[in-house]
């Protein structure tokens, strides 16, 4: 089976392209992002060891595990975050969130905000430091 016979099978279970084209990647141990790689490779015949990994990555995908869990690693906000299943995948609600904070005029003494942490400590994620030492 080629690569482009291995993706049409993942999409016709289910899988989005592109997260199956991503899975591809990560199987064949690729970067994420080199779908063109994909594109002038297509009628390759991958390994039986990658196309059983690749696989196996569909299946869980099919039970709706995060892309996230499954590549280890996933863009937020213009950074490349590593992740497993201990963390919560970065959502693009949150980027909207973090971009809306940015664009805040905050005056070089109003630091407001910092006190949020120290006044409701249950709201701050665990195991980091409160800003400024809080």
């Amino acid at each position: 089976m080629n690569i482009v016979q291995a993706l049409a099978q993942a999409h016709g279970l289910g899988v989005d392209r592109l997260e199956a084209q991503t899975l591809m990647l990560h199987a064949l141990g690729r970067d994420r992002h080199d779908r063109a790689w994909l594109l002038l490779h297509d009628t390759d015949e991958p390994s039986l060891s990658i196309l059983k990994a690749f696989n196996a990555l569909v299946q869980r995908r099919l039970q709706h595990e995060p892309l996230a869990y499954l590549t280890g690693f996933q863009d937020f906000h213009g950074l490349t975050l590593q992740t497993d299943a201990r963390a919560l995948v970065p959502r693009p609600d949150t980027e909207t969130l973090v971009n809306w904070a940015l664009s805040l005029d905050f005056e070089a003494g109003d630091k407001c905000w910092t006190l949020v942490p120290a006044a409701a400590p249950s709201l701050w994620p665990y195991n980091m430091p409160a800003p400024n030492g809080m």
